[in-house]
């Protein structure tokens, strides 16, 4: 159904101000005020946003920033989850999408290795996409990508 996206990642960027302001964790939030509207299942959705911020915070936390933003450009929404840690290697950016793979030593035992396939499916699911940028120790970008809703009204969350 027609969700309003800004509305959705801001009730759960609210969540995580406590963990981060524990940790020390500068938290950068940039989402407009306007409705941003797009086609989905806000269940899945959610799961695929707490899985990024997740993963910011568990493998990217020591740099001690993690950003947030919505941004809707052309036909499309923008949801960028941006951490300053040790980043993710070049040889390891095609692999990190697979179900199981955990990309670093210090990873074993953090989990089953699944979050970002996870993501990566409810993406596809929703006729979107998921783009990673990322250089080793300046910063690592998880945008999720999905199609815009054109003219519809949004449910609340």
């Amino acid at each position: 159904k027609p969700v309003n996206m800004s509305e959705l990642v801001r009730r759960i960027a609210a969540d995580y101000v406590p963990v981060l302001e524990n940790r020390r964790i500068v938290f950068d939030v940039r989402i407009p005020e306007q409705p941003a509207a797009a086609h989905v299942d806000p269940q899945l959705m959610e799961r695929a946003l707490r899985n990024l911020m997740d993963n910011a915070i568990q493998y990217g936390g020591s740099g001690g920033y993690l950003g947030l933003a919505l941004q809707k450009k052309e036909a499309e929404l923008h949801i960028r989850i941006c951490d300053r840690g040790p980043g993710i290697p070049a040889e390891q950016r095609e692999l990190i999408f697979e179900r199981f793979y955990r990309g670093s030593e210090g990873r074993e035992g953090e989990g089953l290795g699944i979050g970002l396939s996870i993501v990566q499916e409810i993406a596809a699911a929703h006729g979107g996409r998921i783009q990673l940028d990322s250089i080793p120790h300046e910063y690592t970008a998880f945008t999720l990508i999905l199609p815009a809703e054109q003219g519809a009204s949004t449910s609340s969350i």
